[in-house]
């Protein structure tokens, strides 16, 4: 998997910390304080992840600087702007929203010769609450 980092987090309530659980796999978000970074990694006890931020945001939603990654062909650690975590709404906001105006959608298409079989092509549902929109898709967790 090129990108293993990439996935949807949800807050691990029996931890009472800052770690996050990944959603169907095996990684977690967390804070690792003697080195003030936000992790995702696969242990949460380690200060080894797949990609990192300096920082002293006290939650997740509140990180406003670029994330590094470890760049296999350099063998460098590169800061990037391109990777964002975002906040997104609980089960319990989306019922709410939902029930107050109807949800844009809108398909992602490409020619076949290229896009075909790729896993980002496909509807996506706009989630009602975001300023910006947030648009997630229908059957992967790809998000616009």
């Amino acid at each position: 998997d090129g990108a293993p980092f990439l996935g949807t987090f949800v807050e691990n309530k029996e931890l009472k910390g800052r770690v996050y659980d990944e959603l169907g796999g095996k990684k977690y978000l967390y804070y690792w304080r003697p080195k003030r970074q936000w992790i995702i990694g696969e242990n949460y006890s380690s200060e080894l992840g797949l990609v990192f931020v300096d920082t002293l945001a006290r939650t997740p939603d509140q990180i406003a600087r670029p994330w590094s990654f470890y760049d296999g062909e350099t063998g460098e650690w590169v800061e990037t702007e391109d990777l964002v975590l975002r906040r997104l709404p609980s089960e319990e906001e989306i019922k709410a929203w939902a029930g107050s105006r109807e949800a844009q959608r809108f398909e992602m298409k490409g020619p076949k010769e290229k896009f075909d079989g790729a896993p980002f092509m496909g509807v996506y549902v706009e989630m009602i609450g975001f300023k910006p929109p947030v648009y997630k898709h229908e059957e992967n967790e790809f998000f616009l």
